[in-house]
């Protein structure tokens, strides 16, 4: 059957400039139209600062970190930072860490001085 069709008039276009453009321009009123009824609604709003920039946005604002900073010092625990993206592996007395989002290898020296529950996890603080 496949063999029998054939087509000799007509013409078939994939795609339209013209539509392409309509499509982003349409996308970008609305953006810009979001940000200034965003920025018009809420003109006080104060940036909040961010304890760590190891996390994506998606991680900071899911694992909630007001409850995993303690005197401006933000620590992780290891499952939530696998989440994240973060692998930990303790060696010889340092914590060695491979971001999966940068391909980076950071490395830090844990401090033993403090008996938090909170400072058993990945101290983030510490990394520079």
């Amino acid at each position: 059957m496949d063999l029998a069709l054939e087509c000799t008039s007509g013409r078939v276009t994939i795609g339209n400039f013209g539509r392409v453009m309509g499509e982003v321009i349409l996308v970008g009123t609305c953006i810009v139209g979001s940000a200034v009824l965003e920025w018009r609604m809420r003109p006080g709003l104060q940036v909040e600062p961010v304890p760590t920039l190891l996390l994506s946005s998606a991680s900071f604002y899911m694992l909630q970190m007001q409850w995993r900073t303690s005197d401006g010092e933000c620590f992780l625990d290891r499952m939530s930072a696998v989440m994240s993206g973060l692998l930990t592996i303790p060696w010889r007395g340092a914590v060695l860490i491979f971001d999966i989002k940068s391909w980076r290898f950071y490395a830090y020296d844990p401090e033993k001085t403090r008996d938090s529950p909170l400072h058993r996890g990945i101290q983030l603080h510490r990394i520079r």
